[in-house]
């Protein structure tokens, strides 16, 4: 993919046959140690550059670690490292 800023992700729900835009979250951990990432799904470093993100569709938060979806707080609270957490919106 190209810089987040150009993302622009559709699904398609089968039964509708239409395409709905979602929207990106990016989590970012400006202090983390070495940009450590973790989740609560793993007991190891689920990236290693500040930041995750996610796809925001009806409620629901889509990723690499959660591919079948979460709510959008608890996949929210459900990635940490050290110091502070930021939240962005794209789309």
């Amino acid at each position: 993919m190209d810089s987040l800023t150009n993302i622009c992700i559709t699904i398609l729900r089968p039964e509708e046959q239409t395409f709905r835009t979602v929207t990106v979250i990016q989590l970012t951990f400006p202090d983390a140690y070495r940009g450590l990432v973790m989740s609560e799904r793993y007991t190891f470093a689920i990236g290693d550059n500040f930041l995750h993100q996610g796809y925001l569709y009806e409620g629901i938060v889509y990723c690499v670690v959660y591919p079948e979806g979460r709510p959008e707080e608890e996949w929210i609270e459900g990635f940490y490292a050290n110091g502070r957490r930021c939240e962005d919106y794209i789309g």
